[in-house]
């Protein structure tokens, strides 16, 4: 009895106290609790376009949706994308703020008055066949570039799309629950290449041919190696949810050994001998002109001997013509000389070997192999030629 008295007097003594209490303001709890609440006002963040170089305009406006489509999935943001602002800052002062890229403090100044507390600027550019990608995060009230991502990527526009995605975690330092991965599969041209230790970002993953699940997304550097031969280097871009696929071709540290040609020796024909031809011909060419001469010292002599058919010793032509018979002699002795010379030649390359390259023959086959089947019972053959 004396306990329920007690209860009710203290809830008449209390009930009071707690009303002024809360009229004369919030409780410590309650006031820790609206200033937690307060603290989750969003950070204001405005994606301005993405600047295109070397690629065309409609490209960069469409990285540009997927970068602020992307950074609305991180749920901590007030996004504003560009859209949003051409609404709020007409034509002209977007097209001031793409001209001051560059100026950290230009786009502070603008920013500000948009209201933003940081803006995400970048341009996409293409130089040959490779692409570059540079997008930064700016802190408006500190002036300051609080995330950077510069990329270069060599390959199709699809790739694009995966680095600018990438991009958004690295500007704000986050990491993912999710990893980003994709796949990498490595498989050798040639048999004689399987066991090949395979080094991923330098260190060992296994050997070839191996085929490596959730690879980070992004560029990885691969080398195989393998005892006699020479070690095998490349970089790949892992894509998301992609398979990267790479045949490996090792090259011999051993020099490749040329293929020996195998000759035989055959008689050769008795008329194949070149020195016995030259001789032949200078045979010929003395045998002519010794004729020469003899018709010329007949021709003398006769002029000598006169109308009467007698020598007339005082006469200049009979001198002449022994000269000339001289002569016809000697050129005769020459060619019979040479004659003689090239004949015994052909002779001696009569019983003469010659080297002849052997050619590789091909050999014809005939294959006959049985079937026995439901349907048919037979032989089923093939020739090779």
């Amino acid at each position: 009895m004396k306990n329920k008295h007690l209860k009710v007097f203290l809830t008449v003594l209390l009930l009071p106290l707690l009303v002024v209490c809360l009229m004369a303001g919030d409780t410590p709890a309650l006031a820790k609790a609206k200033k937690k609440k307060k603290n989750r006002v969003k950070t204001k963040i405005a994606v301005l376009e993405l600047k295109a170089t070397g690629v065309p305009t409609t490209l960069g406006d469409l990285l540009t949706e997927i970068l602020t489509a992307e950074v609305r999935k991180l749920k901590k943001y007030n996004v504003i994308g560009k859209s949003d602002i051409k609404a709020m800052v007409g034509f002209e002062q977007e097209k001031q703020m793409l001209q001051c890229s560059d100026d950290t403090s230009c786009l502070a100044e603008i920013g500000g008055a948009l209201g933003d507390d940081k803006i995400i600027i970048g341009n996409i550019g293409k130089l040959g066949r490779t692409f570059v990608v540079n997008i930064k995060l700016i802190n408006i009230k500190k002036s300051q570039v609080e995330g950077h991502v510069y990329e270069t990527i060599k390959g199709e526009e699809d790739l694009l799309i995966t680095t600018v995605k990438n991009s958004v975690y690295h500007i704000f330092g986050i990491k993912e629950k999710k990893k980003k991965v994709g796949k990498l599969n490595l498989s050798a041209v040639k048999e004689i290449f399987h066991g090949a230790t395979v080094m991923l970002d330098g260190k060992k993953v296994g050997m070839l041919p191996l085929e490596i699940n959730a690879v980070p997304v992004g560029k990885k550097s691969i080398k195989i190696t393998k005892k006699g031969y020479k070690p095998f280097k490349t970089s790949v871009q892992v894509n998301l949810e992609q398979t990267t696929s790479i045949a490996v071709k090792l090259i011999s540290l051993k020099p490749v050994a040329k293929a020996q040609k195998k000759y035989k020796s055959i008689p050769g024909p008795w008329y194949s001998n070149i020195y016995a031809w030259s001789l032949l011909g200078v045979g010929i060419a003395a045998a002519g002109t010794g004729t020469v001469f003899g018709l010329q010292a007949q021709k003398a002599n006769n002029t000598a001997m006169g109308d009467h058919g007698v020598y007339d010793i005082t006469q200049p032509e009979l001198k002449d013509a022994e000269n000339k018979a001289n002569q016809a002699n000697f050129m005769f002795i020459g060619a019979a000389a040479a004659g003689v010379t090239s004949a015994l030649l052909f002779y001696m390359n009569r019983g003469k070997n010659s080297k002849v390259e052997l050619k590789e023959e091909k050999k014809s086959s005939l294959t006959i192999t049985p079937f026995i089947s439901a349907q048919a019972t037979g032989v089923s053959g093939k020739i090779n030629f």
